[in-house]
This record gives C-alpha cells, sequence and structure tokens, in this order.
C-alpha cells in the first residue's frame, strides 16, 4: 500500500494540535503501522510548534510580572 507521507504528516499534526493524541494512537486509529509510519510522522514536529508558543507565553508572564513589580515599587 503506498501512502502519501506529507499529506498524513500534515493531518497528524492538525489531529496532534487539536487533541494531543500520540502518534501510536494516530496510527492505530488509521490502520497504518507504526513502525513504518514513525519514519515519516514525527512528533518533534508538533513538539517543537507547541514548545515554541509555550515559550511565548512563558516570556509574556515573566514581562507581565516584571511590570506589576515595576508599579509597586513606585507607589
Amino acid at each position: 500500500m503506498a501512502n502519501d507521507w506529507k499529506q498524513l504528516q500534515l493531518q497528524f499534526l492538525a489531529d496532534n494540535d487539536k487533541t494531543s493524541i500520540t502518534a501510536r494512537e494516530w496510527c492505530h486509529q488509521r490502520g497504518l503501522n507504526y513502525q513504518s509510519a514513525r519514519r515519516y510522522i514525527k512528533m518533534r514536529n508538533a513538539q517543537s510548534e507547541t514548545a515554541q508558543s509555550k515559550t511565548v507565553r512563558k516570556v509574556e508572564n515573566i514581562k507581565g510580572e516584571n511590570e506589576s513589580v515595576k508599579k509597586t515599587d513606585s507607589l
């Protein structure tokens, strides 16, 4: 069976983003062999996108905390 792995990668990333489903569970639901699919479907792409958004949120929180500390110091 020939698979379009690029399309499957995009579908997995979309499903993972919505539901945080693992690659193993996702492959099982679609009848794909996980051992074959893991060569093409990479979790790290989804993880790096998630990590980047978490980093942005952390930086925003730190900035917000610094501003609130400055406001209380000036009072």
